[in-house]
């Protein structure tokens, strides 16, 4: 997949508008960034198992100096459900119905 669609009134939403909140416009960047990550990994049923190396390789990819905010983030998220709760506690990524956007390019 090279391409997945972005609604033009996320911002919007009250679960994105809780993300920025909670993390300002870096969880926001956050967010598209592991949207990316879940489409990247379609042969994977959309999910990304988050390791510790996973962390650390995408912290420095974002210029982050401490790989722990994405996992904030990522609790953040899942309190917010804008990924799975119940896989999150596994460690794995999961972003409810991104599988119905996934879009054959």
């Amino acid at each position: 997949m090279q391409w997945f669609r972005h609604d033009l009134s996320t911002r919007d939403s009250d679960q994105i508008f809780e993300l920025i909140e909670a993390h300002g416009v870096q969880g926001y960047g956050i967010w598209w960034v592991i949207l990316e990550e879940c489409y990247s990994v379609e042969s994977n049923g959309f999910q990304v198992e988050a390791s510790e190396t996973w962390f650390k390789r995408l912290s420095k990819n974002l210029n982050l100096t401490d790989w722990r905010t994405i996992i904030r983030v990522l609790d953040t998220m899942a309190n917010l459900g804008l990924i799975d709760s119940q896989m999150w506690a596994e460690h794995i990524v999961v972003v409810p119905g991104i599988s119905k956007r996934a879009d054959d390019y």
